[in-house]
């Protein structure tokens, strides 16, 4: 009797620690980047962006560096580039139309640490520079995962129910985003900025959140792609 009032007590935690209201997303938050500005932005940091220009010619050659994704805290789930995800073939396509002569992958192996978040675009820079590229394209992507229970949670104090009733929500928002920039000076060419959602119910103790953060992604993902080729034909043009 006392396992079966612990394992009661358990699920009513569950329960109650998921919570039975829909909380949404805070957009602001999620979209988090992952470039910093200096503490202090003075108007000759300003003149000094401004005075800069674009240095590529066509066709040039690409970098292409994923960053490691920002996850909200709220998350349960923490996810990452998967391999298929992170192929570059089908930017491919904008050699035959003469805009890219080579796409070069960055990894983060060539990425130098450092702890100074300002200095993450010029790490990035740095890398490009070293396999010779003219522009780097900085992929990055941040998620959050709104996880929440319906009526029919209550049916989980049966304990069975965990597994099979379809109580438990996991809704999951992508937001992703891509920068050119020029290697030598840091000339921004064009941004990117897309969003993938997904939604799916089921029991608590199976409903995984990953599911649906991949789900998302891919949504995203498959925007950005082609918002991105299209970006980069209008840069040509």
């Amino acid at each position: 009797m006392r396992k079966i009032l612990i394992g009661i007590c358990l699920l009513s935690l569950i329960l109650f620690a998921g919570g039975c209201v829909k909380r949404g997303f805070d957009r602001g938050a999620i979209g988090q980047s992952v470039y910093s500005a200096p503490d202090t932005i003075t108007d000759d940091d300003i003149r000094q962006t401004l005075e800069r220009k674009p240095q590529i010619r066509f066709p040039f050659r690409l970098g292409v560096y994923f960053s490691t994704p920002y996850y909200s805290h709220y998350s349960r789930h923490k996810s990452g580039w998967a391999g298929e995800e992170r192929d570059i073939e089908w930017i491919k396509q904008l050699t035959d139309e003469g805009i890219v002569s080579e796409v070069i992958p960055i990894t983060s192996a060539t990425i130098t640490r450092n702890d100074k978040k300002e200095q993450y675009l010029k790490s990035v820079r740095i890398a490009a520079a070293r396999h010779n590229a003219d522009a780097v394209l900085i992929v990055d992507y941040s998620y959050d995962v709104d996880r929440y229970n319906n009526f029919s949670a209550f049916l989980y104090l049966t304990i069975v129910g965990g597994y099979f009733i379809p109580g438990t929500h996991s809704d999951a928002l992508v937001i992703m985003n891509g920068a050119l920039w020029d290697v030598r000076n840091e000339y921004l060419y064009l941004t990117v900025e897309t969003e993938g959602e997904a939604n799916r119910i089921g029991p608590a103790f199976l409903l995984e959140d990953k599911v649906s953060v991949e789900s998302a992604k891919e949504k995203a993902l498959k925007d950005f792609r082609e918002e991105l080729i299209r970006r980069m034909r209008n840069l040509k043009g």
